[in-house]
């Protein structure tokens, strides 16, 4: 806006790309697996966590919650061994070496879920894409000692064509402090208590986590995911959106004028900005712009509305 209060188009600003975070703690309706408030990686960390059970389960959306609190309408979840092949059951276990309680991050890593050195955990998440257009994911997983090898115990977690390998060997063990494997090949893999995959598109995303290293004690296990996502449409510019950005600026000032866009204008923005201009100056005042206040059809493309 300048001094006086004129506004062009281009001083609109584009509305803002939302973000959402779907968090799923497996084995996590104990009292000592649950997580009550916020947790997760940096930069992730949220509340309305999903506290799940074990074995072969599946959820639809609308029991889940966003971080937001809002449901996840579409979404269908579902988790178990072999997955591909029918499924089975996974095992349920609580973390040895962990002392949780009421810190969140520790009760995400106390509950966790495995199978058997040759099976394949599995956990698939559809309807994506009615909530998100892209999204990445962080899947959390550290076992205690008894289902990890000594020295080396890499697992390997699959999602979007893509891998990751994390060494999980007795004596990894999470103490509050989140640290990434980013290994993309077994040779390289670090030790690490979650691992990241980005810009995902799928609407059905396929995770699924293999014993790696080869020795028994190895097992493929999970604690938790978030898959963090941009609001399906946010960020897109709809009439709607930008009548609210003129009113919004209009509020602002006592008085001034506000350049129309150099286009057709909808019913619809003329609709929201009419009512919303017969609010912000009362009804018994009068805005006008060559008289498109009571004919939307008489207003050219360009003009003004003054107030």
């Amino acid at each position: 806006m300048d001094g006086d209060g004129r506004i062009a188009v281009g001083d609109v600003p584009a509305p803002a790309v939302r973000q959402a975070t779907l968090s799923l703690n497996f084995n996590g309706t104990g009292s000592a697996t649950a997580v009550g408030g916020i947790a997760g990686a940096d930069g992730v960390a949220a509340g309305n966590w999903n506290n799940l059970g074990g074995g072969l389960g599946s959820v639809d959306g609308d029991a889940l919650i966003l971080d937001s609190g809002e449901g996840a309408s579409g979404v269908q979840l579902e988790w178990g061994a072999n997955l591909d092949a029918g499924g089975g059951a996974l095992s349920s276990d609580t973390h040895s070496q962990i002392a949780s309680g009421d810190d969140g991050d520790l009760n995400l890593y106390e509950g966790y879920l495995y199978t058997t050195q040759g099976n394949t955990l599995g956990v698939d998440v559809s309807g994506l894409s009615a909530l998100f257009d892209s999204y990445e994911v962080y899947v959390y997983l550290d076992a205690d000692n008894r289902n990890s090898g000594r020295g080396e115990s890499i697992i390997q977690v699959n999602a979007g064509g893509e891998s990751r390998y994390v060494d999980d060997a007795q004596g990894n063990t999470f103490q509050g402090v989140y640290q990434e494997a980013a290994a993309t090949d077994p040779a390289a893999a670090t030790s690490g208590n979650y691992v990241r995959f980005t810009g995902l598109t799928d609407d059905l995303l396929e995770l699924r986590l293999d014993a790696f290293s080869s020795g028994r004690a190895t097992r493929p296990m999970i604690s938790g995911i978030q898959i963090v996502g941009t609001v399906a449409g946010s960020g897109t510019t709809a009439p709607a959106t930008t009548a609210q950005a003129l009113l919004d600026t209009a509020a602002l000032s006592p008085s001034g004028t506000i350049a129309l866009p150099e286009e057709e204008i909808t019913s619809r923005l003329f609709d929201d900005l009419s009512g919303g201009f017969s609010g912000l100056i009362g009804d018994t005042d009068a805005a006008t712009a060559d008289g498109w206040i009571t004919d939307p059809s008489a207003q050219p493309a360009g003009g003004v509305i003054a107030w």
